[in-house]
């Protein structure tokens, strides 16, 4: 299952985080990709990104769980949720990892299974 970390800069308390972490929708050539919310869990501890890819006429909806553990923030897809890891689904993941970090002064977005992706996705950030 593809996942990302987000790692070093300025602690921030998850509720912070979840202020910082805005909607967007990037739109290309291959489809449409979208964090369409943010839910702070109710311990107030974790957030669920509500996301959507939607590429080739085939969107999926689907939930990814951002937990902080060991000074990281880890980003994967919710189990109940199981997207198919199409390449958009990929991109989503990547880009809603690097809006992240960009909530995060300092930090960066790190990942051996969307290395490519975070790559490709770092220019394409939407503004907040």
């Amino acid at each position: 299952m593809p996942h990302l970390r987000v790692e070093g800069g300025e602690p921030v308390a998850p509720a912070a985080l979840h202020a910082a972490l805005a909607p967007f929708t990037v739109r290309d050539e291959t489809g449409v990709l979208r964090l369409m919310a943010c839910y702070l869990e109710r311990e107030g501890e974790d957030l669920l990104l509500e996301l959507l890819a939607a590429e080739s006429a085939k969107p999926q909806h689907f939930f990814a769980a951002l937990r902080r553990r060991d000074g990281a923030w880890l980003l994967r897809c919710l189990p109940l949720t199981d997207p198919e890891k199409t390449p958009a689904v990929r991109r989503l993941l990547a880009l809603a990892g690097l809006r992240v970090a960009a909530c995060l002064p300092g930090s960066r977005a790190l990942s051996e299974d969307l290395g490519p992706e975070l790559a490709a996705m770092a220019g394409a950030l939407p503004p907040d």
